[in-house]
């Protein structure tokens, strides 16, 4: 199996046995994924560990082995990705874009 089935098997196994659904991420809008992300990756390589744990939940940070964590990163980042798709495709996010097309800045709405 390749990395991607890995991440994509993954992120199937957190909708339907954690129950983290497209509509649960979407309540997530203070990159909380990101960071979650950012914490399995982190256990998952050798590089220098940050000072600060940026675990953004009280509970649930399950390191494993290095190929798990990074799958588990993939799939949180995944998720992530999808959310943006989400709300750029709504109109809940502002997406600054240059001539080409390139992405410079992306930002949710500021409620009002």
């Amino acid at each position: 199996m390749s990395g991607a089935e890995f991440i994509l098997n993954e992120r199937r196994r957190q909708i339907r046995e954690e129950g983290w659904t497209p509509e649960h991420d979407d309540c997530h809008r203070e990159d909380e994924l990101t960071a979650a992300a950012a914490c399995y990756l982190y256990a998952g390589s050798r590089l220098p560990k940050p000072l600060r744990h940026p675990w953004p939940w009280p509970t649930g940070f399950k390191p494993s082995d290095r190929v798990r964590n990074l799958v588990k990163a993939g799939a949180l980042i995944a998720a992530e990705i999808d959310r943006l798709i989400r709300f750029e495709r709504e109109g809940d996010v502002v997406v600054e874009r240059s001539v080409s097309g390139a992405v410079l800045q992306r930002r949710e709405k500021e409620s009002s």
